[in-house]
């Protein structure tokens, strides 16, 4: 279950990556002819993919203007984003940073799912981001050797030698030998079947929480004016989407 899981969030990391990619194929004049080329097509599955297409790379181009420069292969930013826990060791020294960071918080989330701690851990936030800096995680001897090769790699503290960080990016992350028995098409094609599927009677149906949560009080807070609705424009730019994840 976890292994579908981390392969489901790897695949998702593909997407936006191979989303940045259309963006800046898109700003190239020859592909941009030849995608405008969709216009002229007849099929109806054709024209609502431009449209899709269209509205994407808009929402992409907004985006890039407003937070997110520096996302393409070998491009730096400077922005410093992300939980204390899963940054990389870049993002704590406040360095140019590429990429990279996102595959070594993958790391992170895979080493947390498959342990059941982080392997960066520490009585305050300056502790952890010493650990972060200087120290290697443990790694205990039933971690399955597929395993421990796919989460030292991506927690390899020279961003240039971290799995994900060529410019293949996400395809280098896939082809690990920790995905061997993955049917990548399956799951980006929304065919996979899940490890596990809760039976449930009904919508609030809570019994696969620990009591310890579900029996907490409520602690309430009402909003104090009425909630505010997503920008037009990003909402027009999804219309089309939907979301499967398994």
């Amino acid at each position: 279950m976890k292994h579908q899981l981390v392969s489901t969030i790897q695949k998702e990391m593909r997407v936006a990556a191979g989303a940045e990619n259309l963006y800046r194929a898109t700003k190239n004049r020859k592909t941009k002819a030849q995608v405008k080329e969709l216009r002229k097509s007849s099929e109806e599955k054709v024209k609502a993919l431009y449209s899709s297409l269209l509205k994407l790379t808009q929402e992409i181009a907004r985006k890039e203007a407003e937070i997110t420069r520096g996302i393409g292969y070998g491009d730096r930013t400077g922005t410093i984003l992300g939980t204390p826990a899963y940054m990389a060791p870049e993002l704590v020294k406040e360095e140019q940073y590429t990429r990279a960071v996102d595959w070594w918080a993958l790391g992170v989330i895979v080493y947390e799912m498959l342990l059941g701690t982080r392997p960066f851990t520490g009585k305050d936030i300056d502790f952890m981001y010493e650990w972060i800096e200087e120290d290697e995680p443990h790694y205990p001897d039933s971690l399955e050797p597929q395993a421990l090769s796919f989460i030292s790699q991506l927690l390899m503290k020279n961003p240039e030698e971290r799995l994900g960080s060529t410019q293949d990016d996400a395809e280098d992350v896939a082809h690990h030998p920790f995905f061997n028995n993955t049917a990548w098409d399956d799951i980006i094609d929304g065919k996979a079947t899940a490890p596990f599927v809760p039976s449930l009677n009904g919508p609030e149906d809570v019994s696969y929480f620990d009591e310890k949560y579900t029996k907490l009080p409520a602690n309430l807070t009402l909003p104090k004016g009425p909630c505010a609705e997503m920008a037009d424009n990003i909402e027009e730019a999804f219309q089309d989407f939907d979301y499967s994840a398994f």
